[in-house]
Parts: structure tokens; C-alpha cells; sequence
């Protein structure tokens, strides 16, 4: 029977490295429980002090067209909106918070008319109440998912309201891809939510250009990147239009996919097979996220499907003609979109309104849209806002299920 052999001892240089790394791991372990601990201190000394969410705080800039000039303030808060305070409302207040595009901010308007605060003035006759506008011009459902969070997160409303836009917000679905966060910054902002906000806050208080002087710029950039169809097409415009545009006064996003896909409008009317079920399953994906947050913050979602000129107003179609579109007059007889929408609501037991019948009928007399710019006019966002008030009332009337 053979000796037992003497097991190996560990090199010395190995057991230093084994302590160093055991070491390491616990430094960065306190560390980070350390720097979490200083990310909440943060939070009590300064409780969900919201900065610059949407827009550079306290930044004002004259927003001027050939068919307006209004001025825009953004509150402390970085909304275009006077400041509301952070944190649970006050007791007997109903908060509501309103997300959208261009439509929801109030493009063309002085803040007083953009149509969260016609609601707001409308349901305070009755009741307390505060409407925020989370409106951002430029942004699509997936973009809506993001503000949807900031403003639960720094404003706990009762009821949040999605202004889709008709048509258009699918269209965005359609053509587009959510941007997800780099794995770091989700990190991050999820162990260090009050130290990343006063970051953010720092760098976003540059403030904001003049519109006319970034459209301008804009223009210039578009002209030079079209192709030679594409300039055809633009030098068949009229000048009227073309020197708005070149003058940073006209919406350069508009006019630039007018010249590069001229039918927009009519996409989701012919919105069958893989288009439709693109959409919807991205819809439905974007409104069930949304539906998450809210629940998590015990906030009633509704959604508002806001009547887009070409699709109810003769008027706006040829507006909207003169700047390249292709406007046909099926736009005004489709409900496509519509179904769209009020079909993943109702899966979703989501609220929902829609007034396209009633634009089609009021538009025959009234002027709801600016005829180039394509946007609500003040008429437009009362017109909305009559409605949708009442539509909202009964909904907080409502107990909740």
C-alpha cells in the first residue's frame, strides 16, 4: 500500500491574487451601497425637484410663421406650462397629464389656447383641477413611452391622457423602431434616479434656439440632400410656399416629407395585410408599456385620437396640397385609422375618444386648422378641448373598477 501523497499547497502568488480580487469585490460593493445611499440622501434634501424633462427650464423663444407668431415659456419644470408643484397633488386636486406631439403642445397657439389648457379651465368650473402639458412637437408613440414615465414619476397625475394623432402617430409606428436605452444608462438611472435627474437637469439649461433660425438651417440642408426628383417635385410648388420655407418659416419636417413621400396621408387608408397588423401590434406594444407604467402608479390612462386636417377638413386637405401633398378625396370618407386605434383600446380596456365625425360636420363652416402649417388653430384646439372635457369628466366621475 503506496504512501499518501502530500497535497500541493498554494503558490503564494495565487493566494495573493485570490485576496486581492475578494478585495476588490467587496470595495466596490460598499461603494456602491455608498453611493446609493448618497443618491437617496439627494433625494430627500431635494424630494423630486423636476428640471428641464422636456425643454431647457425657464427658456422662452418666439415661434413665428407666415400664418402666426406666438411666443413659447417653458416653466421650471422644462414644460411648456406654468409650474406646478412636484410630488402627490395637493389634497382635492385632480391631476391629469396630457402627452403628445406638436398637436398637444400647442403649435401656432399662445399657451393659454393650446387645448390641455381649455381642459383644464373647463373641468377647474366644476372642480380642482390641473392639466399639464407634456405635449413635445416631433415626437411619436415611441417617444410617448418616455415622457409617459417622467411625468408619473415627477408629477403622480390621477389620469393621463394620450394625444394620438390620427394617422400619423401609425404611420410613425409603421416606419420607425423603439430606441432602447444602452444597458449602462438603464443601470444607472435605476441605482442613481436623483443623482442622474440633477445631471440631466445640468445639461439640458442651454436655451432653446430661435425656431425660425433652426429652420432655416434646416431648410438649407434638406434643399441640398434632395435628389433630382425630389427637386422637381419642390420647384413645382409655389413660391409662396418654397419662401416660407426657405425663410425658416414654415415646419421644415413638413414640407420635407411632402417632397419625398408625397401620399403620407393616404398610407394607413390603404392600411391592409402586414401594414395594418404592423401597426397595430406596435400600437398595441406601445399602449400596453404605457398601461404598465400607469397602473404602477395607480393612474387612469385614456386616449384621445386627435383629428388630423387632411383626413376632415376640405380646407386643411388643400392647404396641405399646396405644400406637395398628395390629397385624395377618400381622406375624407376613411375611418381606418380610427379603427386602428379604438380597436387596441378596447383590448386594452383603455378609454377612448374619437370626434372625427364631428370635425367632418363642423369643418364644412368652421376653420379648425392652419391652411399651410397643417396645425390647429386656436378654433381647432376648442374645438378638441369642448369635447374631450366632458369625455373626461365622466371618467373621473367614474369610480374606479
Amino acid at each position: 500500500m503506496s504512501e499518501a501523497e502530500p497535497q500541493a499547497k498554494p503558490l503564494p502568488g495565487k493566494r495573493s491574487l485570490a485576496k486581492r480580487l475578494v478585495f476588490a469585490a467587496i470595495a466596490t460593493a460598499v461603494f456602491l451601497v455608498v453611493a446609493v445611499i448618497c443618491d437617496r440622501f439627494i433625494g430627500a434634501v431635494s424630494p423630486a425637484l423636476p428640471s428641464s424633462l422636456l425643454f431647457p427650464s425657464g427658456s422662452s423663444v418666439r415661434h413665428k410663421s407666415n400664418e402666426f407668431d406666438v411666443s413659447v415659456a417653458i416653466s421650471d419644470a422644462g414644460i411648456r406650462d406654468q409650474n406646478y408643484a412636484p410630488g402627490t397633488p395637493p389634497a382635492g386636486t385632480h391631476r391629469i397629464v396630457a402627452v403628445g406631439d406638436s398637436f398637444t403642445f400647442g403649435w401656432g397657439v399662445e399657451t393659454e389656447n393650446a387645448w390641455p389648457n381649455i381642459v383644464e379651465r373647463t373641468l377647474s368650473e366644476t372642480s380642482t383641477c390641473e392639466v399639464l402639458n407634456f405635449g413635445f412637437p416631433g415626437s411619436s408613440p415611441y417617444d410617448y413611452e418616455g415622457t409617459v414615465r417622467k411625468a408619473l414619476e415627477h408629477f403622480r397625475p390621477h389620469m393621463l391622457v394620450i394625444g394620438t394623432l390620427q394617422g400619423d402617430d401609425l404611420i410613425q409606428l409603421h416606419e420607425g423602431q423603439r430606441q432602447e436605452k444602452p444597458l449602462g444608462k438603464v443601470v444607472t438611472q435605476t441605482l442613481f434616479p436623483n443623482f442622474s435627474r440633477l445631471v440631466r437637469g445640468k445639461v439640458q439649461r442651454e436655451p432653446m434656439r430661435s425656431y425660425q433660425e433652426t429652420f432655416r438651417m434646416a431648410s438649407q440642408y434638406a434643399i441640398s440632400a434632395f435628389s433630382f426628383e425630389e427637386k422637381t417635385r419642390y420647384t413645382a410648388i409655389s413660391s409662396t410656399v418654397r419662401d416660407a420655407f426657405e425663410d425658416g418659416l414654415l415646419n421644415p419636417s413638413l414640407l420635407q416629407r411632402a417632397i419625398k413621400v408625397p401620399e403620407h396621408f393616404s398610407l394607413p387608408c390603404e392600411a391592409e395585410g402586414a401594414w395594418r397588423t404592423t401597426a397595430t401590434d406596435r400600437l398595441r406594444d406601445s399602449l400596453q408599456r404605457v398601461l404598465t407604467a400607469c397602473d404602477s402608479y395607480d393612474c387612469r390612462l385614456v386616449v384621445a385620437v386627435i383629428p388630423d386636417g387632411p383626413y376632415v377638413s376640405a380646407a386643411s386637405g388643400k392647404g396641405l396640397q399646396q405644400v406637395g401633398y398628395t390629397i385624395t378625396p377618400d381622406l375624407l370618407q376613411t375611418n381606418v385609422p380610427d379603427s386602428i386605434v379604438t380597436e387596441v383600446c378596447k383590448e386594452l380596456g383603455v378609454p377612448c375618444l374619437i370626434q372625427t365625425d364631428e370635425f367632418r360636420t363642423e369643418s364644412r363652416t368652421a376653420s379648425y386648422y392652419f391652411p399651410m402649417d397643417g396645425h390647429f388653430n386656436e378654433n381647432g384646439h376648442k374645438a378638441f378641448a369642448g369635447r374631450l372635457s366632458a369625455f373626461l369628466k365622466s371618467h373621473i366621475d367614474k369610480p374606479t373598477e
